[in-house]
């Protein structure tokens, strides 16, 4: 993997979290609970 791409890759992943209850959706990385299903993130870890 490109240095460029991995960066990217690792912005995303910091900017991101999935829901991993039903909805599986991605919710920016400042909301403390998925917009979607309302499941806390901190569920997450």
């Amino acid at each position: 993997m490109q240095t460029g791409m991995k960066r990217k890759k690792i912005n995303h992943l910091l900017t991101f979290w999935r829901c991993r209850l039903d909805c599986n959706v991605q919710n920016y990385a400042n909301r403390t609970e998925c917009f979607r299903c309302n499941a806390p993130k901190s569920y997450y870890g």
